[in-house]
């Protein structure tokens, strides 16, 4: 079995993937992970390029408040703004390729990673989307924005047309505990509020970092 893995190029966004990525790999599954240049060779399992080379979720935060006053984010959905508007160009044909080339049997993507779902649906891929920052109505938004920039381009399990948002995604991958999945939980900006309108399961949140020296107290 062959899974791949895609993410972000992002510490926040890459990291919560791998003890699943080292789950896979340790059960006999091959596993490849697709993320940035920074990350190539520094994790556990093998990588591959699913960004262009260089290019950090850092760099798209800095398109986005780029010559807004005060520094403020855009007046639309940030959400959309930053990961369909500008990150997605800098992901989607690297990932593509890689999906292309590779021919997975599942892709397990991080939630803020629309190129990657849009990769794996246009090879009709079986997709898992792994929660990062939790599921509300913003990215209801966010994946309904894709399928009407992408659509036609996507297509289920079964190769039958994705229009709707309940086709997009084959499972979601749940590793927030109960109680942070309240609306209104953790910081102004949670995600929070709603179910993802995919078959949902959860699981145990594990937390791994590259080996290196203790931290100071």
């Amino acid at each position: 079995m062959r899974v791949l893995f895609a993410a972000v190029p992002a510490h926040g966004h890459t990291y919560p993937l791998v003890p699943l990525a080292v789950a896979f790999q340790s059960l006999g599954a091959e596993v490849l992970f697709a993320t940035g240049s920074q990350f190539q060779d520094r994790l556990p399992v093998p990588t591959a390029l699913g960004a262009e080379p260089g290019w950090r979720l850092v760099d798209g935060h800095a398109e986005a408040f780029r010559d807004r006053p005060g520094g403020r984010p855009p007046d639309d959905d940030f959400a959309q703004v930053l990961f369909i508007d500008i990150t997605s160009p800098h992901l989607l044909e690297p990932t593509s390729a890689v999906v292309e080339q590779w021919r997975p049997d599942l892709v397990v993507v991080e939630q803020t990673n629309v190129a990657g779902v849009v990769a794996a649906k246009r090879v009709a891929a079986p997709t898992a989307l792994f929660s990062v920052v939790g599921w509300g109505p913003r990215w209801d938004g966010v994946y309904d924005a894709a399928i009407e920039r992408w659509g036609p381009e996507l297509r289920g399990i079964d190769g039958s047309a994705v229009g709707a948002l309940t086709d997009l995604v084959d499972v979601y991958l749940e590793a927030h505990p109960a109680f942070l999945r309240e609306a209104g939980a953790g910081s102004e900006d949670a995600a929070f509020g709603s179910l993802a309108p995919f078959p949902t399961l959860d699981l145990a949140p594990h937390a791994w970092s590259e080996p290196g020296p203790p931290l100071p107290n």
